[in-house]
């Protein structure tokens, strides 16, 4: 028997280690050894590992109900009033999906039946690599199409830009393209992975202008940075200066982690035209997961009542304040969420890869105190030693 492990073109090649246990921000081994997550598992395990509120009830509630399929116009009290957080007041109209990956699928399966269902073959997708959308071949083609074989012929990939001067270049070149084909635009709203080089005010603003202009779908991967990890449930809140995308995709920690669910979300010009009878046809076995569902509303009350989305002003401006204690080139924070540029080379760590040499990605949990920022400077220490 053999198990197909690692993600050798992105991570490296990395020894095989067996895991005891995990407790809040810790991975225990089993040669005695620990390491803190620096990742906390993709960005999703929000409240820490091990948290005994995420799984409150859950074995009477899936007991009780184990599944409820929207695919089959079923729904019940819980799935209503996730529907309803997940939208938040701000959404007009959502579908359940199993992952992060299914979640940008869904979101570009919205993108394709609202033009299917106008009469238009606006096929094409810009996109901006490098970004992680996910691991379907679409989902890849989008984020990292060197890493396929093979190509679905659907995206046009631009050079991801970091910082100003990229990004009015950028801004440029897709206002010089033929954009006629083009039914949408998609970007990952924090862009962690490809080292946390934000994106400014007048991207979110150019962006949404050019979509306007030209009849095109303004999409926003918002699976990594969603549920609080920038300071609201959905970044396009705070990280994108509050210019609201026509879709966005979000996943990971609406469950804190503890189970695959996914969603995409949509404002009410796409969505009036998707509730036209006959136009959604989107569905899979788990939609949703119920599962996830119980989980989700669990982890939504556990943030509300210990009010985290207000901390993490506080999380970010400790994580800033490390960036003093390091002999590094560069470091970026935003929310939860935090980057650095070693002089020298580092050990391997959190999203370190070999994209980016010397480089250290990081996503502090929601429940972050005094011990985590204590664990967390011992462990980079570690790192850059």
């Amino acid at each position: 028997m053999h198990e197909l492990r690692g993600f050798a073109k992105i991570k490296g090649e990395k020894k095989e280690q067996k895991i005891l246990s995990t407790n809040k921000w810790h991975t225990y081994f089993a040669d005695g050894t620990n390491e803190l997550d620096l990742q906390m598992g993709g960005s999703s395990f929000i409240l820490g590992y091990n948290n005994p509120a995420v799984v409150n009830n859950l074995e009477a509630k899936i007991l009780n109900t184990a599944r409820c399929q929207s695919n089959n116009h079923n729904y019940n009290d819980d799935t209503i009033r996730a529907g309803e957080i997940l939208c938040d007041g701000v959404w007009d109209t959502y579908t359940w999906a199993l992952s992060g990956t299914s979640a940008v699928e869904a979101a570009i399966s919205m993108n394709d039946e609202y033009w299917k269902a106008w009469e238009k073959p606006k096929h094409k997708i810009i996109s901006f690599s490098f970004a992680w959308h996910g691991t379907s071949y679409l989902t890849k083609d989008m984020g990292a199409p060197f890493l396929l074989a093979n190509h679905t012929n659907r995206c046009i990939n631009l050079p991801h830009p970091k910082g100003d001067v990229d990004e009015l270049e950028t801004i440029a070149k897709i206002r010089q393209m033929d954009l006629t084909n083009v039914g949408c635009i998609i970007f990952d709203s924090a862009t962690w992975i490809n080292g946390l080089h934000g994106f400014s005010h007048s991207w979110w603003v150019s962006i949404r202008l050019i979509c306007d202009e030209h009849n095109i779908l303004m999409i926003t991967d918002d699976v990594a940075s969603c549920w609080g990890k920038t300071g609201s449930l959905h970044p396009y809140q705070t990280v994108g200066h509050g210019v609201q995308p026509d879709i966005s995709a979000v996943g990971k920690s609406l469950t804190a982690g503890y189970t695959p669910l996914g969603a995409a979300v949509c404002n009410k010009m796409v969505g009036d035209v998707l509730r036209i009878p006959g136009v959604w046809n989107y569905n899979h076995t788990w939609q949703p997961s119920m599962m996830g569902i119980y989980i989700m509303l669990n982890v939504y009350d556990y943030i509300t009542e210990n009010n985290l989305l207000e901390k993490v002003p506080l999380i970010e401006t400790q994580l800033t304040n490390l960036a003093a204690e390091f002999d590094i080139d560069s470091y970026r924070v935003q929310g939860c969420f935090f980057a650095l540029d070693a002089r020298g080379k580092t050990e391997y760590t959190g999203l370190s890869s070999t994209i980016l040499k010397n480089n250290i990605r990081g996503c502090a949990p929601l429940t972050a105190d005094h011990t985590y920022f204590e664990d967390l400077r011992t462990h980079l220490y570690g790192s850059l030693s």
